[in-house]
């Protein structure tokens, strides 16, 4: 397998002999990518870099000839033993500006509006597919939660997955995802699975909510009570008022993958297992939430999946 670092837009061969093994880890939404590298060296520590120093990685699938970008990482920290040096490092989003819990209230606009007005407050511009875009909502109450928690659930209710790069936020309906991953049993090193505990929270009815979870069409005007609803998350991240019975999202069912290194699997992606294998317990489509590519004489990638 190939691999390239660059360190502050610079090659450094003398590092890229001296690695024993890294782990990138990337992720959907806003969970940051992380990298951790090993340099069998810490006597010749004069090309390690600092903190604050930024590290462009690409790598080749087993057996590839072309380079995969990985991303852009920014080191913070640094430590050492009497024959390694450890680098860690994360992605280079900033997401400061997101975490400021914030009340107001969004009135007879669009999904489109909405997503927008939160990610240019977090200074990223914004590429939502047009079938959700247009989605009417009269009224949405952000009630002490982070413009990050916010896109997070929106893209939880109306089936998105949310994707960053170069200043861009992909606001993605996962019905429009054309990248697709299929992974033949000789690629497969293991495979589990299991099912996602769902949480159980109050939403409080404020105003008309008009729109759709999955097949269900909710309409609803008026006064009402307490009603529960279902929600991936421990927090509720803003008060939205539904029937109970109609809004029980479906509890996802989680695919665990250990396959031989592919750089090209990205979170994002929809992936499918052959049909008519030993795996055909999996079948169907799922959408990739994590990847991680670890390095250690030979590559191998950890997926993360929720069934479609």
């Amino acid at each position: 397998m190939q691999y390239r670092i660059f360190i502050n837009n610079k090659p450094m061969p003398q590092i890229v002999d001296k690695i024993d093994n890294f782990c990138i880890t990337e992720n959907n939404g806003f969970v940051l990518d992380t990298l951790t590298i090993s340099i069998s060296d810490s006597k010749n520590s004069y090309y390690i870099p600092t903190v604050g120093a930024t590290i462009d990685m690409a790598l080749t699938e087993v057996g590839g000839n072309y380079l995969v970008n990985i991303g852009t990482f920014i080191v913070n920290k640094v430590e050492s033993s009497s024959e390694h040096i450890y680098l860690f490092a994360i992605s280079s989003l900033d997401l400061s500006k997101g975490k400021d819990n914030k009340m107001r209230n969004f009135f007879y606009t669009n999904l489109g509006n909405i997503v927008k007005t939160l990610a240019s407050e977090l200074s990223l511009k914004v590429s939502i597919d047009k079938n959700i875009a247009d989605i009417y909502i009269p009224y949405l109450e952000q009630h002490g939660t982070t413009n990050l928690q916010m896109l997070n659930t929106l893209a939880e209710l109306f089936n998105a997955i949310i994707k960053i790069q170069n200043n861009y936020l992909g606001f993605l309906a996962v019905s429009n995802l054309k990248k697709n991953i299929t992974l033949p049993d000789n690629q497969i090193l293991s495979i589990a699975t299991n099912n996602l505990d769902g949480y159980q929270y109050k939403g409080v009815w404020s105003g008309i909510w008009n729109t759709e979870i999955g097949d269900t069409r909710i309409l609803k005007t008026g006064e009402a009570p307490y009603y529960y609803f279902y929600s991936p998350y421990k927090d509720l991240l803003f008060n939205i008022h539904v029937e109970s019975k109609l809004a029980q999202l479906k509890m996802k069912q989680q695919l665990r993958i250990k396959t031989i290194g592919n750089p090209e699997i990205q979170p994002g992606f929809k992936l499918t297992l052959q049909k008519n294998t030993v795996y055909k317990d999996y079948e169907g489509e799922w959408l990739i939430q994590t990847v991680t590519h670890n390095y250690d004489a030979e590559l191998s990638t950890n997926l993360v999946a929720t069934k479609i």
